[in-house]
């Protein structure tokens, strides 16, 4: 089963990325988070927000209960 981070869909890896060098701890934090997790239930309310954030200073749409639709379905 891949993780969150696997199976963040490329425009969400692009803003994480970019978002990366500007705030490299942070980031780091949050691919710790998907790279274990594999289920959007499971992300901690904090890197939910965290995530919202990121998407927002990108002008990407994000509301808390669509996160989801960043992320592609586990086929498993």
């Amino acid at each position: 089963m891949k993780s969150l981070l696997e199976r963040a869909k490329p425009e969400l890896r692009q803003v994480i990325d970019d978002h990366k060098k500007s705030y490299p701890n942070v980031v780091e934090s949050l691919e710790r988070c998907l790279n274990k997790n594999h289920f959007v239930i499971d992300i901690p309310f904090e890197f939910i927000l965290e995530i919202k954030s990121i998407l927002s200073s990108y002008k990407m749409d994000c509301q808390d209960h669509q996160i989801w639709n960043y992320f592609i379905k586990n086929e498993e």
